[in-house]
């Protein structure tokens, strides 16, 4: 009797899918699952949204640095998002050290140039960030930020 309904159960799924009431998981190259990790084009529709997460990251992690100049974006590498309760935002950055010392002049971010010569060389790093987003709460939160050292050449490639 179990087995029957199983075999019933296969079936009903098997005729739901084929007619496309209910998407069958997919891999490979095809749409991604719901739920599931979805690659954005970094300059797609969304550009400026992802250029403004990265920087809500950096003046995050410039706020939290023991460091005497603030870290400024070089580049956006990469940008995956996955929908949660709200939008979880994947996003590879490079970055390099600026001319704006933390403590002082405060502004913005954006207008800082990057350092130049052999102090500012070895200031680049790449950094893999999670961003939580909620916009019909007006929130954002950096949930991990990881960085490794990077080059120039590499940041500005």
């Amino acid at each position: 009797m179990k087995f029957v309904m199983f075999v019933k159960i296969l079936i009903c799924i098997g005729a739901l899918t084929a007619s496309g009431v209910i998407a069958a998981p997919t891999g490979g190259d095809s749409e991604p699952m719901p739920g599931g990790v979805s690659p954005n084009a970094k300059d797609g529709d969304r550009k400026a949204e992802f250029e403004e997460l990265a920087y809500f990251a950096l003046d995050d992690s410039n706020k939290k640095c023991n460091c005497m100049y603030r870290q400024g974006l070089v580049r956006i590498k990469d940008v995956k998002t996955q929908v949660v309760a709200g939008e979880m935002v994947y996003i590879t950055i490079y970055t390099g050290k600026t001319t704006c010392k933390k403590n002082g002049d405060q502004q913005a971010l954006k207008s800082c140039p990057l350092m130049s010569g052999s102090e500012g060389d070895n200031g680049f790093e790449v950094c893999d960030v999670e961003i939580w987003v909620k916009k019909w709460e007006n929130f954002q939160e950096v949930r991990k930020m990881d960085c490794k050292k990077s080059t120039r050449q590499e940041a500005e490639a």
